[in-house]
């Protein structure tokens, strides 16, 4: 208390000049911030003067956002695989899942924190993307077809399919129509930006032999 009463007293004699001074460096602090929010997204100033309605709008008629046709998780049907349960090995690799452990998983990673903003709190680790592999017609497609009917989401493809002769004129149409997406997945929450085929959008580097140049 006494050492409250004497800051109070330094205060009065110098007539307020601190309180003024730390208010002018907060608000110097808050613009700043608002900078680095506003440059962080790619492709961010190319759509400066588009409401997220537009940007919806556009990636409708530009076949971005669709709807796929509906599906249910109980059509990837398939068991637990019992025999592996009972043979793993904590210390080694984890085995390929099982279709019913696949199931389990989508519902409580995905369509849970999806579809309810109750999930979306309680668990700590929330997270936001998913990587689904295997042979082609093993169900993967069949499964985000399931969570967008699930959470009634709104779907983004920007598969290599899908945005093949859009958006491709240059690098600024590119990160334009990221930022579009980015934007509006946001704003009609819940969505699903999905990318089939993804290998063809990041290949894997060659490893180079031994004595290539680099």
């Amino acid at each position: 208390m006494i050492k409250m009463e004497l800051e109070n007293l330094k205060l009065q004699l110098s007539g307020g000049k601190k309180k003024k001074g730390k208010g002018k460096k907060k608000k110097k602090k808050g613009k700043k911030k608002g900078k680095k929010k506003a440059n962080k997204l790619p492709g961010a100033r190319y759509v400066k003067d588009m409401n997220e309605y537009d940007m919806l709008v556009e990636l409708v008629k530009s076949g971005i956002v669709k709807k796929l046709p509906p599906a249910n998780l109980k059509d990837f049907i398939g068991e637990f695989n019992y025999i592996h349960m009972m043979m793993e090995d904590l210390n080694d690799r984890p085995r390929e899942p099982s279709m019913a452990l696949i199931r389990q998983l989508v519902t409580e990673y995905i369509i849970f924190p999806l579809g309810s903003a109750l999930v979306r709190r309680r668990i700590p680790e929330n997270v936001r993307a998913f990587l689904f592999y295997g042979p082609a017609g093993t169900g993967k497609s069949l499964v985000v077809r399931a969570i967008a009917s699930e959470t009634r989401s709104v779907i983004f493809d920007i598969s290599p399919l899908s945005i093949e002769g859009v958006f491709a004129a240059d690098r600024k149409d590119s990160e334009k129509m990221v930022a579009m997406v980015m934007i509006a997945a946001k704003e009609y929450a819940p969505s699903l930006v999905y990318i089939d085929e993804c290998e063809k959008l990041w290949p894997a580097k060659k490893k180079k032999k031994k004595g290539q140049k680099k």
